[in-house]
């Protein structure tokens, strides 16, 4: 997917929305109180992340640099909810249990 994605082909979007537009819609919709609002930055994310594919260096995972850039976005759009994980009842998510995705480092 990285590859198609690294030379523009649409199955790299594809393949994109298909395994990850859930997982990031999932975090950013947990930052975002309107559905509209957050739908509207899973769009942005996705396109950003097509568009600084290049900027992925494997530092990190793919997922984990693709939930940065969504958090990332999130914030930048404007005033966040974010609800505490105790407070979540037990809606824990494996993939928000990473503890590179709340890095301050962004």
């Amino acid at each position: 997917m990285i590859q198609y994605l690294v030379v523009g082909d649409p199955r790299g979007e594809k393949l994109l929305r298909k395994y990850y537009g859930a997982s990031l819609y999932g975090m950013i919709a947990r930052m975002r109180s309107c559905p509209v609002q957050s739908n509207e930055i899973l769009q942005s994310t996705l396109s950003k992340i097509q568009t600084d594919i290049g900027r992925f260096s494997g530092n990190l995972s793919f997922f984990t640099w693709m939930m940065q850039v969504a958090r990332r976005l999130s914030i930048d759009y404007g005033e966040v909810t974010v609800t505490p994980i105790e407070q979540l009842d037990g809606k824990s998510d494996t993939a928000f249990d990473d503890a590179h995705i709340y890095s301050s480092s962004s």
